[in-house]
C-alpha cells in the first residue's frame, strides 16, 4: 500500500443558488486536494483550484489520472463540466476545457467504459445527457439528452407517472427550492447514473422523485441511450443512489426520503428482456427485491418521518452509499442524526443479498453529506459544521475518529490515484483541446426534453 491516498474534496462556494439550503460557511475555494496518511489518517492539504460555483461530483478518468472532470450544482442556470488536469502531486489544478451540463443541479457524472461518452444527471429537472469526450476534451453540445420518466418506462404512456408534475415543470413554473424542499416528489429528479460493473452494457438512472430505477442499452457508436424499462419501488422512499456489487450480481439503494437501503438481485437476463414497467418484487424484474428495506438509524431512533398531502417531513434523511472494494460492508450517511451506519453485506445460499443490523455510529459534526471509503480509514465531510473527519475502521464495522481537518462546506469526497509523473502544466491551458461536435446524423430531435403527458387531472398515482 502506498503511503499516501489523494483525496480531493469539492466545496459549495454560493449556496443561495443551491437547491437546498446547508448551513456550513461558504468556501473560498472551490476543490481542494489532500494526503492521506495511510498510517496515521492525518490529512495534509495539496494543491487546490478556484472553480465553482458549487462544484459538486468529481470523477478521475481510468486511463488518464492526470485528468479529472467535476460538475457544479446550482438551480439559477444551468452548470457545467469541466475538465481539470492535475500534475504528479496534485499541487497544481488547471482547468483544461468545460461544456454546458444542460441542465441545473448537476449532480453525477459516469464516463462509458470506452472513454468516448460522459453521462451525467440534472436533478433539478430530472435529466440525462451524453457528452461526448476526449481525455481532458469535452464535446461543446451533447450527443443524446432524455427528461425522466422516459415514455418507454411508462409502456409508450399506458402506465401513468406518479409525480403531480412532469419535468418541464421546472421552465414552466420555476419553483423555488423552498417549494422543491417542502414537496419533494412534486416532479421527477434524476440523482445518479450508474452502470452495473459484470458486463458493462446496462445503465441505471435513479428518479428521487417517481421512486423509480431505469435501465437503458448504449448505442457506443452514436452515443444514444436507449430506454429498455423501470423497477418501480415502494412509493415514498425517495431512491438516491444505487450501488453494485463488484462480484455478485447484487445492487443496494438507499432511499433518501425514507431513510433506509434496499437490497436487490440484479439478473443481466432480464435486464436485456425486461421491457415496460415492474414492480421491486417481480420475477422478471431488472432489480429484484430481496426481503424488506432496513433503517439506516439506529433502533428507538423517532425519526418523525411522514408524507401528507405530498409534504415531506423528517429529522433525518439519508445521504450516500457506498460499498468498500471487497463488497463485505455497506456504509449509509445519515444527516439530521449526524451518523455512518455500517452493514455487513453477506448472501443466503440462494445467492441473494442479506444486510446486517447496521453499526450507528456519530460523525462528531453535523450533515455528513459524502464520505470516502479507504482499506484501514473512512473520510467523512460534516457539511454544516466545516470540517473533514477521518475514522480508523475496525474489523467487526466499528468506526473510531482519529483526526479532524477544518473544512468550509465540503460537498463530495472522491479518492484519486496518483497522477503519472509529467511536465509542469501550461499557464494558458483553457480550451487547448476541444472535441468535435456530433456528426448531423446524430442530431438531436427538436423535442429533446419533452416530458410524457401528466397523469390525468394532474392527480399523481400512488400505487406501488
Amino acid at each position: 500500500m502506498a503511503s499516501e491516498t489523494l483525496i480531493c474534496v469539492t466545496s459549495y462556494t454560493d449556496t443561495s443558488i443551491l437547491a437546498h439550503t446547508p448551513k456550513g460557511t461558504e468556501n473560498s475555494t472551490g476543490l481542494q486536494c489532500y494526503r492521506l496518511d495511510n498510517e496515521t489518517g492525518v490529512l495534509r492539504p495539496a494543491g487546490a483550484l478556484d472553480v465553482g460555483p458549487n462544484p459538486a461530483f468529481v470523477l478521475q478518468h481510468p486511463a488518464d489520472p492526470s485528468t479529472i472532470y467535476a460538475s457544479t450544482e446550482r438551480i439559477d442556470a444551468d452548470g457545467e463540466v469541466y475538465a481539470i488536469r492535475l500534475d504528479a502531486g496534485a499541487n497544481d489544478l488547471r482547468v483544461v476545457d468545460k461544456t454546458s451540463a444542460r441542465g441545473k443541479s448537476t449532480c453525477y457524472l459516469a464516463l462509458d467504459a470506452s472513454g468516448r461518452w460522459l453521462r451525467l444527471t440534472n436533478y433539478w429537472e430530472a435529466t440525462v445527457c451524453v457528452l461526448p469526450v476526449d481525455g481532458a476534451a469535452l464535446g461543446e453540445r451533447p450527443s443524446d439528452a432524455h427528461a425522466l420518466p422516459p415514455s418507454a418506462a411508462l409502456d409508450g404512456g399506458a402506465t401513468k407517472p406518479r409525480c403531480e408534475q412532469g419535468s418541464a415543470y421546472c421552465a414552466d413554473a420555476n419553483p423555488s427550492r423552498e417549494e422543491h424542499w417542502r414537496y419533494r416528489q412534486r416532479w421527477p429528479h434524476a440523482h445518479c447514473v450508474v452502470t452495473e460493473p459484470y458486463a458493462k452494457q446496462v445503465h441505471f438512472v435513479v428518479d428521487l422523485g417517481e421512486d423509480a430505477i431505469y435501465h437503458y442499452g448504449f448505442d457506443d457508436a452514436a452515443g444514444r441511450l436507449a430506454c429498455r424499462g423501470a423497477t418501480r419501488l415502494a412509493r415514498g422512499g425517495g431512491p438516491r443512489h444505487v450501488v453494485f456489487h463488484p462480484t455478485k450480481p447484487a445492487a443496494f439503494v438507499v432511499n433518501e426520503l425514507a431513510s433506509t437501503v434496499s437490497a436487490f438481485r440484479y439478473d443481466a437476463a432480464a435486464a436485456a428482456a425486461h421491457a415496460g414497467v415492474k414492480t421491486e418484487d417481480d420475477e422478471t424484474a431488472a432489480l429484484r427485491r430481496c426481503g424488506a428495506p432496513v433503517s439506516t438509524l439506529p433502533g428507538g431512533y423517532d425519526n418523525a418521518h411522514h408524507c401528507v398531502n405530498g409534504i415531506w417531513k423528517a429529522k433525518s434523511h439519508s445521504s450516500e452509499i457506498r460499498l468498500d472494494a471487497a463488497g463485505d460492508w455497506l456504509f449509509v450517511g445519515n444527516r439530521g442524526h449526524d451518523s455512518l451506519a455500517v452493514f455487513r453485506v453477506s448472501f443466503d445460499e440462494a445467492g441473494a443479498p442479506v444486510l446486517s443490523t447496521p453499526r450507528v455510529t456519530k460523525t462528531g459534526g453535523k450533515c455528513p453529506r459524502n464520505f470516502a471509503i479507504l482499506p484501514n480509514f473512512v473520510v467523512v465531510g460534516n457539511q454544516d459544521t466545516d470540517e473533514l473527519v477521518v475514522f480508523a475502521r475496525g474489523a467487526d464495522g466499528a468506526l473510531d475518529e482519529v483526526s479532524r481537518t477544518p473544512h468550509a462546506s465540503p460537498n463530495y469526497l472522491c479518492p484519486l490515484d496518483a497522477p503519472r509523473p509529467s511536465s509542469p502544466l501550461s499557464d494558458d491551458c483553457q480550451k487547448t483541446v476541444v472535441a468535435p461536435a456530433p456528426p448531423a446524423s446524430r442530431a438531436l430531435p427538436p423535442d429533446l426534453f419533452a416530458p410524457p403527458a401528466p397523469p390525468v387531472d394532474g392527480v399523481a398515482s400512488l400505487s406501488v
